[in-house]
């Protein structure tokens, strides 16, 4: 089940990052209730380990092709299937370098029926410059209602406070407003824009590229 997964996931996690040069937690405690403020509630929802349970709404999310127009992957089952095996070898990667956490809706009562609504995603890309990058799919019957920015500002501070990265990064196809304007709010800054640097679905696409420094999110409080 979905939270015997998560408490082994604490346990490998500490061990892997323990000894690194950049970590910040020096006991188990103090990771435990770190990382588990991605399970904790934002104001409207919560964000945990993705689990096998999830796999239905994975594929509801996945398989709508206006879903996945601007990204790599088809509008398929086995996409869906395959974006959860990923997350669940990452979780048990030693050292762990990916994370994809399922984006849970909270009701107005405070109680949820831990139905994932999308994923947030994080990879460490460059561990000794300590750079990662930051990914949010929400599924659409979810647009317009901040759901996105709430759940990339959980991320953004994973990556900083947890992961003790210096950068994180994000990108999106220049077509994709939506994207673009979500990387904006979370306060990050275009630093690039590539011409026809990404084949996808048979279309070249120009790819926009984003970046915040940790200095620079805490400045902003």
């Amino acid at each position: 089940m979905c939270r015997q997964e998560v408490s082994g996931i604490y346990d490998q996690a500490f061990a892997n990052l323990s000894n690194s040069s950049s970590w910040r937690v020096a006991n188990r405690s103090a990771f435990r209730q770190l990382i588990k403020g991605m399970e904790q509630r934002t104001q409207r929802l919560r964000l945990r380990e993705m689990c096998v349970e999830d796999l239905p709404a994975l594929i509801a999310t996945i398989t709508d092709p206006r879903q996945v127009r601007f990204i790599e992957f088809e509008p398929t089952e086995s996409s869906a299937q395959a974006l959860l095996d990923w997350s669940r070898k990452a979780a048990q990667e030693s050292p762990r370098t990916a994370y994809s956490f399922a984006i849970i809706l909270t009701g107005e009562d405070g109680m949820t029926d831990d139905r994932m609504i999308g994923t947030c995603s994080l990879v460490v890309r460059d561990p000794a410059n300590r750079t990662g990058s930051l990914g949010i799919l929400l599924d659409r019957r979810y647009h317009h209602r901040g759901l996105a920015v709430e759940a990339g500002q959980a991320g953004v501070r994973f990556g900083f406070e947890v992961l003790g990265l210096h950068r994180l990064t994000a990108g999106c196809a220049a077509q994709n407003l939506a994207s673009a304007r979500l990387m904006e709010r979370l306060g990050m800054r275009r630093e690039g824009h590539l011409i026809a640097s990404h084949w996808q679905k048979g279309v070249w696409h120009d790819w926009l590229l984003y970046a915040l420094l940790e200095q620079e999110w805490r400045e902003r409080g």
